[in-house]
């Protein structure tokens, strides 16, 4: 006679932190970016650089002075500049799934007195690097309290299918 002993599976983890940004600052009606700005900017590669990437954003902004016109293409000109500076750094062409100018930043989303300030807070390029989900701490047990050893690397949702492989079973038991 089959006896049917059930397999319950408890999944204890913890979630990293899924993204990271980074923000560069330029000169007024300037692309080419400055020494210090260049050098933070390696260092956030370089941290990266150690992460599973799933994709990296890249929007460039520019102040409110200039047409719109001119303000998209000064926008686009500092997103392609930070885009080419990781290119060359550390990435995978295939890893950057934006690289947007998105024009001027109007001067009432920083509240400051100076407008001088805003300004040069809105001269920026931002940078959005999602990370894949890592499980962390994975840990499975049998029904009679066993852990199991277990590795998920996986960017999971609710409704997600896990396949679970070289599970194996006593003959004759399910």
């Amino acid at each position: 006679m089959n006896k049917i002993f059930p397999l319950f599976l408890f999944f204890f983890f913890s979630f990293s932190q899924n993204e990271k940004t980074h923000v560069i600052y330029f000169e007024t009606d300037k692309y080419d970016i400055l020494e210090i700005e260049k050098n933070r900017l390696l260092l956030f590669a370089d941290r990266i650089k150690k992460e599973k990437i799933k994709k990296i954003s890249i929007y460039g902004f520019c102040d409110d002075r200039g047409s719109n016109s001119y303000n998209l293409t000064l926008s686009q000109n500092r997103a392609n500049t930070i885009k080419n500076i990781l290119l060359k750094t550390l990435l995978n062409p295939e890893l950057i799934t934006s690289v947007d100018g998105k024009g001027e930043l109007l001067l009432e989303f920083v509240k400051t007195e100076d407008i001088s300030i805003a300004r040069g807070l809105n001269r920026k390029v931002e940078i959005k690097v999602e990370l894949f989900k890592e499980i962390t701490n994975p840990v499975m047990k049998d029904n009679l309290g066993r852990e199991l050893p277990l590795t998920l690397d996986s960017d999971l949702i609710v409704g997600d299918k896990i396949v679970l492989k070289n599970i194996l079973f006593k003959t004759g038991y399910s």
